[in-house]
């Protein structure tokens, strides 16, 4: 259709520019939107992991990061991994546990001391500053009456 002597008028050459150049746009927008939507739902599995155990077991979690990367790429882009990546990679994972139970030991005694505390009342509709003072009991202030 669009080959060498195909009897057009010539004009063919527009027409494969404009489906090339529609083409490059077309993967570079499904490109950006792969990183976006990748980009959005790491935030929000961090966001989630830090509201449900803290700060310290997120930061703890991005090291394993690079063991996962490593583990993927010897799997699908058949990358060669060294033996001194291995025990890298082992030293991280062992870190990461020693780190985590380390901090499973400091929630529970936190945890028992808050059974022991009487819950709080809070009403959430009452003014946190409540002026308990009545009108006339206001003390003039450098001459002038405070309201």
């Amino acid at each position: 259709m669009f080959g060498y002597g195909s009897g057009g008028d010539g004009n063919d050459w527009i027409l494969c520019c404009l489906f090339l150049f529609g083409s490059c746009c077309c993967w570079s927008i499904w490109l950006i939107l792969q990183g976006v939507v990748g980009s959005g739902i790491a935030f929000f599995v961090q966001a989630w992991c830090i509201a449900r155990r803290g700060p310290v077991f997120f930061a703890m979690f991005i090291p394993l990061c690079t063991v996962i990367v490593t583990i993927l790429g010897a799997i699908f882009l058949h990358k060669e991994v060294y033996t001194g990546s291995m025990a890298g990679a082992i030293g991280v994972v062992v870190g990461l546990y020693i780190v985590l139970w380390g901090k499973a030991k400091d929630i529970a005694p936190i945890a028992n001391e808050a059974k022991l505390l009487p819950p709080s009342k809070i009403n959430l509709e009452e003014p946190l500053l409540r002026n308990n003072l009545p009108a006339d009991d206001i003390k003039e202030a450098n001459g002038r009456n405070c309201v």
